[in-house]
Order: structure tokens, then C-alpha cells, then sequence
């Protein structure tokens, strides 16, 4: 635990708060297929503007639906979303992409719907000096045993899965703190994350510095 956590509560909240979970259709997955449906994450940086990757969200073409922003637990199945949600859920459309050359999409709220709660976006070069503290918030995927493998290839115990689902559970929205490796305008962090978390806010001292 970072000593210094509970200093950035704050902003961690409201970042929790401008997260939704998204769901993609038709989506595409990990190989870059096209698939049925897809999920990730997006968050807001204006009342009815979000940032999202574009890899989650690759042009104008597909139907988006995003989750309330700071829903503490996701739907388990992003089927569900499309099909009669038991909760309320956004239309977004795709307004703008940076694919093939920059791995970020905007998409708008369609709707009257709006929120006082976004992001404010760090457009400085980060000092590496400093060694500010880096957190992600954001929702994870849907993984298996395979999955977790392949992240350590070695063979793992039931208590050691065990260990990897409490840390990273799949419906739940997470903070992950990490450290930042590189500065400059193109900062790397090195932050425990796993599949589905694509496009979720990246903040330094409360500010997105990436997704």
C-alpha cells in the first residue's frame, strides 16, 4: 500500500466517478477479429464527452453503450446491456478516432443525459524526477485460468488463481498505483493491470496523463 493513498482520495473518488464500463457491438477482440460483442472502459472529460481506446472503439460504425459513470460493479455479461438492461445504460456514437496512429477515440453522449463529474487532461511533459505516484482506475475484463497463465508461465496453484481473481476481481471498479518509468511526452508506468481495462484513465496528482 502506497503510504501516501489516502492523500489522493479525492481525486481517486472523482476519477472513480467519471469511469464507466462500455459495451461494443459488433466488437472486436484481442486478435483485432470482429466479434459480437466487446467491452472496456471510457471516462469523461467534459459532460457528455469521452475519452475511450481506439482499439475498444475503432470508428463511428458500431452501437456503444456505457454503463453510468462509478458503478461500483459492472455487468458481468456485456450481452446484457444491448438486450433490455435491468439498469440504466448511455448511447454513445464515436465523434472522432486517432486509429491506425494514436490509440484513442472520442465518443459523445447522444442524448440529454450529462454529468458534473469528468477529468481534467495533463497536457504537460511529465518531470521523471519527481517520481510522481501513477493510478489506474478502471474495470477489468473477462479472463480464465489460461489467461492468468499466460501471464506467468509456470504452473500455478489453485490458491495462487485464487490470489490473482481477489486482486483483480472481474466486475469490480479498481484503483491500481504503480510508479512512472518514463516522463517527457510520452510517459510509461508501470501499473498492475489485466485484460478489458483498455481505455480506462491513467492520473497523476489527479490528472489524466494517459489511457
Amino acid at each position: 500500500m502506497d503510504p501516501k493513498f489516502e492523500l489522493r482520495h479525492t481525486s481517486l473518488v472523482r476519477a472513480a466517478q467519471s469511469t464507466c464500463f462500455i459495451g461494443v457491438n459488433p466488437g472486436i477482440d484481442d486478435r483485432g477479429n470482429e466479434v459480437l460483442y466487446s467491452s472496456g472502459n471510457a471516462f469523461f472529460v467534459g459532460p457528455q464527452t469521452l475519452i475511450t481506446a481506439a482499439h475498444v472503439v475503432p470508428d463511428n460504425k458500431r452501437r456503444i453503450v456505457a454503463q453510468i459513470p462509478g458503478t461500483r460493479e459492472r455487468t458481468p455479461l456485456v450481452s446484457t446491456m444491448f438486450n433490455n438492461p435491468p439498469f440504466e445504460v448511455l448511447d454513445c456514437t464515436c465523434i472522432a478516432t486517432g486509429r491506425p496512429d494514436v490509440d484513442i477515440s472520442i465518443l459523445q453522449v447522444t442524448g440529454t443525459w450529462k454529468t458534473e463529474k469528468y477529468l481534467q487532461l495533463d497536457k504537460e511533459p511529465l518531470d521523471i524526477d519527481s517520481r510522481p505516484p501513477v493510478d489506474l482506475v478502471g474495470y477489468v475484463g473477462r479472463y480464465d485460468e489460461c489467461y492468468i497463465q499466460h501471464l506467468n508461465p509456470r504452473v500455478l496453484t489453485g490458491s495462487e488463481i485464487r490470489d490473482f481473481e481477489a486482486l483483480l476481481p472481474k466486475t469490480k471498479l479498481l484503483i491500481s498505483h504503480g510508479s512512472l518509468v518514463n516522463g517527457g511526452i510520452m510517459p510509461t508506468y508501470a501499473v498492475t493491470t489485466a485484460v478489458g481495462m483498455s481505455g480506462c484513465p491513467v492520473l497523476c496528482d489527479g490528472r489524466v496523463i494517459g489511457i
